[in-house]
């Protein structure tokens, strides 16, 4: 469930005791459903500001076998979150994979003087958490203000591909396909 706390770090929220996680993405709802073994209902949750719909799953912490809280998730996080504590390291990329799954894009572009092509990787956080996934991938990377956050840009054929081979190191199956697909 590492995954899972990753994406609700970046995408999810906590309120009146209830976790909820909104995206546009109604298949990896749809894993972490199964993946949870629960009966939760995937509803509509209206339109994003581009226009896609997006989709809700709201789960009590009480079914949570090891609730969120636990591991330093708190409601109002979005300047204040921090890498999870108590999390085992081999659960590291599983986190970071759900983490950028939320918060993160890989974005290419074309260098009209050099006739060619760049990538990067983009993950927007605190710097705690910006901070470590630097650090646990052992990718290195540029962390910058971007508004009352930060900005991690990573970028180099190299380092995009060693970040994704560890992210993508464990077994499981919760992922973003579309973000998979593109690495």
């Amino acid at each position: 469930m590492a995954y899972v706390l990753g994406l609700l770090s970046a995408d999810g929220c906590i309120i009146n005791n209830q976790v909820s996680l909104k995206l546009i993405d109604r298949d990896i709802l749809e894993k972490i459903k199964k993946s949870m073994r629960s009966d939760l209902s995937i509803c509509n949750a209206g339109k994003n500001q581009g226009g896609s719909d997006n989709y809700q799953i709201r789960v009590s912490l009480s079914n949570f076998t090891v609730s969120p809280l636990e591991y330093g998730l708190t409601e109002r996080k979005t300047f204040t979150n921090q890498f999870p504590k108590n999390l085992k390291s081999k659960f590291y990329p599983d986190f970071i994979r759900g983490y950028f799954d939320g918060d993160g894009c890989i974005s290419y572009s074309k260098d009209k003087r050099k006739d060619s092509y760049s990538s990067e990787i983009v993950i927007v956080g605190t710097k705690d958490v910006l901070l470590k996934i630097v650090e646990y991938s052992e990718v290195a990377g540029k962390i910058k203000p971007y508004g009352k956050v930060f900005k991690l840009r990573i970028y180099g054929v190299e380092k995009l591909k060693a970040f994704f081979d560890y992210i993508y190191s464990s077994k499981s199956k919760l992922f973003l396909g579309r973000k998979k697909q593109i690495s």
